[in-house]
């Protein structure tokens, strides 16, 4: 998202299909015999029915590619992929301090399921990450957008303890159409449309 100091970096990203797409989910991970993982999916356009979403009803089963790497006990590095699973979701309807942090109601994943394929040791192959917090680890930071974040066990498919680890979700809140509902603009934009600015701002 930022303005780089290259220019025919920057005439590409001019010539790009724009995305309406921001944001990724980030993990790491550490098992027993000194393994350790992160793993990374950024956010699609293909996967925006997932995100921003504030109903009454969780979004339903996301699916999407995951990658990252394996750092072994003695150190090997391997690269990884597979798929990760949404399929339980959390919303967020609390606030340390409302007036300045405000409520989002958006739906958070609330527990994270991994799939990778043979680079990856037999019994890591497949697991749950399980937020360790019940109703949600939302925070806030200092623009007054809201992201998940905080740690979480991990159990293989028979519900065996694996490890520990952290998991991070940004950008699920529709952070610009929050802050213009706040300032009293009704009728937000969702994804998929564009602002022209200034004629969406207050005056």
């Amino acid at each position: 998202m930022g303005n780089s100091r290259c220019k025919v970096v920057r005439a590409a990203n001019i010539l790009a299909k724009p995305s309406q797409s921001r944001g990724w989910d980030w993990f790491m991970a550490q098992f027993d015999e000194d393994r350790q993982m992160t793993m990374y999916t950024p956010h699609t356009d293909e996967n925006l029915a997932y995100y921003g979403q504030t109903g009454e009803e969780p979004p339903g089963t996301m699916i999407v590619q995951v990658k990252g790497q394996l750092i072994d006990g003695e150190h090997h590095v391997v690269d990884m992929k597979g798929t990760m699973t949404v399929d339980k979701w959390v919303k967020s309807v609390k606030s340390s301090d409302p007036e300045n942090y405000f409520i989002t109601n958006t739906w958070y994943p609330d527990r994270w399921n991994f799939y990778f394929q043979d680079m990856v040791p037999e019994d890591l192959r497949e697991f749950t990450m399980i937020p360790i917090v019940d109703g949600g680890q939302t925070g806030y930071n200092a623009s007054g957008a809201q992201y998940s974040e905080g740690g979480v066990t991990i159990r293989n498919k028979e519900g065996d303890f694996l490890g520990k680890g952290f998991a991070e979700s940004v950008y699920y809140a529709d952070a610009l159409g929050n802050m213009l509902s706040l300032a009293g603009i009704p009728d937000t934009p969702k994804y998929g449309k564009s602002w022209r600015y200034p004629d969406h701002l207050p005056s």
